[in-house]
């Protein structure tokens, strides 16, 4: 099981945290062009002192290709966003929607979305709150991750960055 939820939920505390580390490795991959599109709890790593690492960039796609045309890849179902589910272009907006899976999941034990109809609830369900099943989860975090988890890559967050200042001001109060 993977180690980041192996015990089920995780402190909403650990959850900035590990999220903030996240969230900062995805926009240095941003600020390169690359766009991961597998995020999920199985490819973070956590080393001593709770480092995170992303790994598996196997499916990790320039933004653009050497002809100029954009790249579509698909992702794991649970973690997958609209456009991947829909075989569309994706950009750094799809990691976005993956990280909010993941941070539900690390929050509440479970992926956001676990219907046998897996698809069509990434494509029109809306994202559950995490504090429905987590009350202790701040309310900002509990935003945070449903703007991720916005079906319309407009509605999603600027940037990974943006993610990681919201978990790190959470963390200092």
């Amino acid at each position: 099981k993977d180690e980041l939820v192996a015990c089920g939920r995780l402190p909403w505390r650990r959850v900035a945290k590990l999220g903030s580390q996240i969230a900062k490795a995805l926009e240095f991959a941003h600020q390169k062009q690359l766009v991961h599109q597998d995020v999920k709890p199985s490819n973070i790593l956590l080393g001593p002192g709770d480092r995170v690492k992303i790994t598996d960039f196997g499916l990790a796609r320039r933004l653009v290709d050497r002809s100029g045309s954009s790249m579509t890849v698909c992702g794991t179902p649970y973690y997958m966003s609209p456009e991947q589910v829909l075989g569309k272009t994706v950009d750094y907006r799809t990691d976005l929607y993956s990280l909010g899976a993941t941070l539900y999941e690390m929050l509440v034990g479970h992926p956001p979305f676990t219907d046998p109809n897996l698809f069509e609830q990434h494509l029109s369900t809306p994202a559950p709150s995490p504090r429905e099943s987590a009350p202790d989860v701040p309310a900002e975090i509990d935003e945070a991750v449903r703007r991720c988890m916005a079906k319309v890559m407009a509605d999603r967050p600027p940037s990974a960055q943006y993610v990681a200042d919201i978990l790190e001001r959470l963390l200092a109060t």
